[in-house]
């Protein structure tokens, strides 16, 4: 989408340099792509397909172009809601003007100079967001880029542009067409961003997953291995109680025939042992 809209810009800005209405307007009773407008378009455009890329500058060329985008965008914005006149139009360009039907030619329109700036801080927000996820609110600025430059593509379908025959600036056709593909692009990275924090997150809880069973499977084979050593230890207590079981039997065994029998010392001074109840008999 990013290279259609910068091809947008780049075609009515090339038709402004070789004075082809063709290129800036579509048809001749159309009013054309005012050239800062065409610049605008081929910043953006150039940005947003910059930034699809894994390149290092890619973040800040979009995020340079953005800017540029916004401060011009906002300039010709305060032209038309305050008495403020700074002629921006003419910074860049020095293009002759035609006023066709009391509407200047070759400045930029009040809806084209909105649509810029809300695009413009879409694609800002997108370059500068820390974390994965795009914010709601740039969801939100794409979605009406691309309504508005619906509905004033819709007029030229039908036969009855928007704002024609007055004073107001009426939206170019081909503006209205690369603000329907400016808002598309937006949402399209918004979207592809959506699904790789998905598919980042779904990877990280299988890692954490398999982590998991690893150290279960690890602690399960540490418990069975410390509960046979206890076993043996068990075991062997067992057989030590059993041994001490018969060495005391045998120690009463041998007392108690003590108790019962009698030491008897001979003529020669030899003793004897002899057991009473065999003594009586």
């Amino acid at each position: 989408m990013g290279l259609s809209v910068a091809g947008i810009g780049g075609i009515a800005l090339l038709g402004w340099f070789l004075g082809s209405w063709a290129f800036t307007a579509i048809r001749a009773d159309y009013i054309p792509m005012a050239p800062n407008t065409a610049l605008l378009f081929l910043l953006l455009g150039a940005g947003m397909a910059t930034l699809n890329r894994e390149l290092q500058w890619s973040d800040w060329s979009a995020r340079l172009a953005a800017s540029f985008v916004i401060a011009l965008a906002f300039l010709r914005f305060l032209e038309y809601t305050t008495p403020i006149r700074v002629d921006v139009d003419r910074w860049i360009f020095m293009f002759p003007s035609e006023h066709p039907e009391l509407a200047p030619v070759g400045r930029m329109a009040f809806f084209t100079a909105l649509t810029f700036l809300l695009s413009g801080l879409g694609l800002l927000r997108l370059t500068c967001s820390v974390e994965r996820r795009s914010p709601p609110w740039a969801a939100a600025f794409a979605i009406i880029t691309l309504l508005i430059g619906l509905v004033f593509a819709l007029g030229y379908l039908y036969g009855s542009p928007l704002l024609y025959g007055g004073t107001t600036i009426p939206m170019a056709l081909n503006t209205s067409i690369a603000f329907v593909l400016l808002g598309l692009g937006l949402l399209t990275m918004i979207s592809g961003r959506e699904a790789a924090e998905r598919r980042r997150v779904r990877e990280a809880l299988l890692e954490a997953h398999q982590t998991l069973e690893r150290q279960v499977r690890e602690r399960t084979k540490e418990l069975a291995t410390s509960n046979r050593v206890l076993q043996a230890e068990i075991d062997e207590r067992e057989r030590a109680e059993e041994a001490l079981r018969v060495s005391e039997k045998q120690y009463r065994t041998l007392v108690s025939e003590i108790h019962d029998g009698l030491f008897v010392v001979d003529a020669q001074g030899v003793i004897t042992f002899a057991n009473r109840s065999l003594a009586k008999i």
